[in-house]
């Protein structure tokens, strides 16, 4: 199933979606955690993590097929974390 994620994301399938959230909602969290190193509060880290699957959700066209989604998904929760640390 997970090799279809990538496929049926990009057709707009809702579905998809949420079997990713329930899949790397942890996983994401926990790259939040440690990129923030405490400088961020659980409600933030949250809705870093909330942000992540909707960057991913606003993306769905540009992902490639036969690439794994946890190295995207890094990427994107790192960026969120540092735009959310810098800011004033």
């Amino acid at each position: 199933m997970k090799e279809e994620w990538t496929k049926q994301l990009q057709s707009g399938d809702a579905q998809a979606l949420e079997a990713i959230i329930d899949r790397y909602t942890g996983y994401v969290y926990t790259i939040v955690r440690n990129f923030s190193r405490g400088k961020l509060t659980p409600e933030d880290m949250e809705e870093i993590t909330s942000d992540v699957f909707l960057r991913l959700w606003q993306s769905r066209a540009r992902l490639q097929e036969d690439a794994p989604l946890s190295p995207y998904l890094a990427a994107i929760a790192r960026n969120l974390s540092l735009i959310h640390i810098s800011e004033p």
